[in-house]
């Protein structure tokens, strides 16, 4: 499948309490999150593994930390 997850959600196969459920999760995900170590702001960079600037690679929750 092409495309990103919103382009497959709107067809009428799935519902709408499913479609927002996915948006919430989704927008908090790609929302920059807060290293735990060092409190700046950190980058998703694959499912569970985020980028701080100044402290690195560290891993969290698989959407978000």
């Amino acid at each position: 499948m092409t495309g990103d997850s919103k382009s497959r959600l709107r067809s009428s196969r799935y519902g709408r309490k499913i479609r927002t459920r996915v948006a919430k999760i989704e927008e908090k995900q790609r929302a920059p999150q807060i290293c735990p170590k060092c409190g700046r702001e950190a980058k998703r960079v694959a499912p569970g593994v985020y980028e701080c600037p100044r402290c690195g690679k560290f891993t969290g929750g698989a959407y978000f930390v």
